[in-house]
């Protein structure tokens, strides 16, 4: 708290009220799901529009996917990881 008000200080370590970090991975059911639909050859525009339609929840707990979302979760190193598994159990 600063001396001059009720807030909590935005010093060194920013803005205490604020999360940091990456977000949490998907469940691996989930992963799955967006990579088996990638490779069926939806667009990731077209993955984020699928997930919105069944209502499912971001990794971070939003209603509402993007594309950017879908881009970033392709990226990661546990899309990789489902990946290989993928390959190897098919």
């Amino acid at each position: 708290m600063t001396e001059t008000s009720n807030q909590p200080s935005q010093g060194r370590g920013g803005d205490v009220r604020r999360p940091r970090g990456r977000p949490p991975c998907c469940t691996r059911e989930l992963m799955v799901y967006v990579l088996t639909l990638r490779q069926d050859g939806l667009t990731i525009r077209a993955i984020a529009a699928r997930l919105n339609a069944e209502s499912v929840q971001t990794p971070t707990g939003k209603p509402r996917w993007h594309p950017s979302n879908v881009g970033r979760l392709l990226t990661t190193r546990f899309a990789q990881e489902v990946r290989e598994e993928m390959m190897r159990t098919h």
